[in-house]
């Protein structure tokens, strides 16, 4: 009589589709040219700063990659002070990053509304508008949509 197995069988990837799977990801983000060498580059000494009334955003490029680092002063308002330059009534570009101080409201074309605080991560859609709140200085580090902000 045979025995029968309760094993099950095995779900977990093989080598080779792990291979291809790393293949395919570094074809689309071509990571081999993205990161050949070390590179720092110092907060303070960014590639571009696009300033504005009660702010600036400045734009550095490491890795193959631009992050944008925003500073904006008690009273600084999206549409007040940027709308201006991107010509838009709210900011229609994906934003992801980190809170680095201060605090800010960010008001979506729905209504909604939510505060960042110092020490957030944060993810807000195109669509928006945003304020700093209270007196403290605003600082934010964007790790997308930093190359499309505040431009002309």
């Amino acid at each position: 009589m045979a025995r029968s197995s309760s094993r099950r069988p095995s779900t977990a990837p093989s080598a080779r589709a792990i291979s291809s799977k790393t293949e395919s990801r570094q074809q689309r983000y071509d990571l081999s040219a993205l990161m050949e060498q070390l590179e720092i580059v110092e907060v303070g000494a960014p590639a571009e700063t696009r300033e504005f009334s009660f702010g600036r955003f400045e734009l550095y490029r490491v890795g193959g990659r631009e992050i944008g680092r925003a500073v904006y002063a008690a009273g600084w308002r999206w549409s007040e002070h940027v709308r201006p330059i991107a010509g838009t009534d709210l900011c229609e570009v994906d934003h992801v990053g980190l809170v680095v101080s201060g605090s800010a409201g960010v008001r979506m074309a729905d209504g909604t509304e939510v505060v960042l605080k110092a020490g957030d991560f944060f993810a807000i859609p195109p669509g928006h508008d945003s304020w700093v709140i209270g007196e403290q200085e605003y600082v934010s580090l964007h790790l997308l949509g930093a190359d499309a902000y505040a431009r002309e």
